[in-house]
């Protein structure tokens, strides 16, 4: 998996971030465990369904952290919380371990504060 790989490597992972249930929407949006938040504006939606990682990267709170995109997942909090976020190509990284919603369109990457990070 993605993080066996991460830890092979000398990451640290520090748990699990929230995010929309089911990775289904694009708001972040969680009525079992309460809504992320933008950092920047509270009132304002983290983007999703990855959105309590593009907001842990925007508030510091990490350095950077793993999404999951079949439609914009990674993509939609990267640009709401103002970090880089990217969706590799298809099959570049494994998806072993992943719950995929659709498996033609499923990718797992990552969110940093910069591009350069």
């Amino acid at each position: 998996t993605v993080l066996a790989r991460m830890d092979t490597g000398g990451a640290y992972s520090f748990g699990g971030l929230n995010m929309a249930e089911f990775a289904a929407n694009g708001t972040g949006h969680n009525s079992e465990f309460g809504d992320c938040h933008n950092p920047w504006n509270l009132p304002y939606v983290a983007g999703g369904s990855s959105s309590g990682s593009g907001a842990a990267v925007a508030a510091r709170m990490t350095f950077a952290s793993l999404g999951s995109d079949t439609g914009g997942s990674i993509r939609l909090p990267a640009a709401a919380c103002g970090v880089a976020g990217i969706k590799p190509t298809q099959t570049r990284v494994s998806r072993a371990g992943v719950m995929p919603l659709s498996f033609s369109c499923d990718n797992v990457g990552p969110m940093a504060r910069t591009a350069y990070d």
